[in-house]
């Protein structure tokens, strides 16, 4: 005669603790498997810099100069200027992004998109081939991080490549990463600025690595921002627009890095508070990486500036020979 063996099951309370102690497992691990995530996106940024840095000092080998800033930009040129053709200095720096069918295929002759004061005159119309050229996404010029949107999407000639560009489908790439450029010398070229103010890259800029008499170590070149911004518009990398035009990382004692409030226009001053991962205004240095932004020096190394650098270092790391040098920041 065979035994009945009794079977004795979870009970109600047994079950829910168990699932209570998984719970709280996730828990724990959720934080640390988003951290690990963000320490990736963020090593993957400081390598994309690193990418930039080896492009610009490549082409220097090449060329004995850094590419501009922006050339011909229509942002203050009259008639008596030059033909107004709003080209950026990323187009020149393709073939050393491994993108040379895309340089090859980019129109030099004419111009990259309409932004002009209302005086000046386009070096022809921006060609069907640039517009489609601009509007590529390039991910080398994109952090990982950032979720704002990498492209603008409205038919503009103040921000957009021009009026009609909705139309045939054409739209603005935008970047993460910009040429240090002096925002209030936006309206003068690079080299009518002041010596001891000049950033490395600016309005028709033609600088040297010997133009960096602070040294290399103590210059930055490029800087991080967001794609989005609560005043304005991230520069694009294919066209110079109204403010997109580079990135400056002193910006001025009211413009901080990571600074999420906007504007100085408003009533009280930057008394609109805005969303972390959105700087408040164009031009400014920041990142969504927590405490602050990568920046690439002049000798190719890439750095983390913390948001709560003072003004002063901020302002000497900017500019390339204000006589200046300083430590670690």
């Amino acid at each position: 005669m065979s035994r009945v063996r009794n079977r004795r099951g979870f009970t109600l309370i047994e079950l829910l603790v168990v699932i209570a102690i998984i719970a709280i497992l996730i828990a724990l691990l959720l934080p640390a498997v988003q951290q690990a995530r963000e320490a990736a996106r963020r090593t993957q940024c400081k390598n994309n810099m690193k990418q930039i840095g080896l492009a610009l000092h490549n082409y220097h080998d090449t060329h004995s100069i850094f590419p501009f800033s922006t050339a011909s930009d229509g942002y203050s040129y009259g008639n008596s200027a030059p033909l107004i053709k709003n080209h950026r200095g990323w187009s020149m720096l393709l073939p050393y992004f491994e993108q040379a069918p895309l340089y090859n295929k980019f129109d030099f002759n004419v111009a990259a998109g309409e932004r002009t004061t209302g005086t000046g005159v386009l070096q022809g119309s921006p060609s069907t081939i640039n517009q489609t050229l601009v509007s590529k996404k390039l991910e080398f010029l994109l952090c990982p991080s950032d979720n704002g949107n990498p492209i603008y999407t409205s038919a503009d000639s103040t921000y957009g490549i021009s009026a009609t560009a909705a139309a045939a489908g054409y739209y603005g790439a935008k970047t993460n990463y910009d040429f240090s450029i002096y925002t209030s010398w936006w309206t003068t070229a690079w080299v009518g600025q002041p010596i001891n103010e000049r950033r490395l890259f600016g309005k028709d800029s033609n600088s040297k690595i010997r133009d960096m008499k602070d040294g290399t170590s103590n210059t930055v070149a490029v800087v991080e921002t967001t794609l989005e911004v609560y005043d304005g518009q991230t520069p694009k990398w294919g066209y110079a627009s109204h403010v997109g035009m580079g990135i400056d990382l002193a910006s001025g004692n009211s413009r901080f890095i990571n600074d999420w409030l906007c504007c100085t226009w408003g009533s009280p001053p930057n008394s609109y508070s805005n969303t972390p991962g959105r700087l408040g205004e164009w031009g400014t240095a920041g990142s969504t990486h927590t405490g602050g932004c990568h920046v690439l020096m002049g000798d190719g190394a890439v750095r983390f500036i913390s948001e709560n650098i003072d003004n002063v270092t901020r302002t000497s790391l900017a500019a390339i020979a204000d006589g200046k040098t300083v430590g670690e920041y």
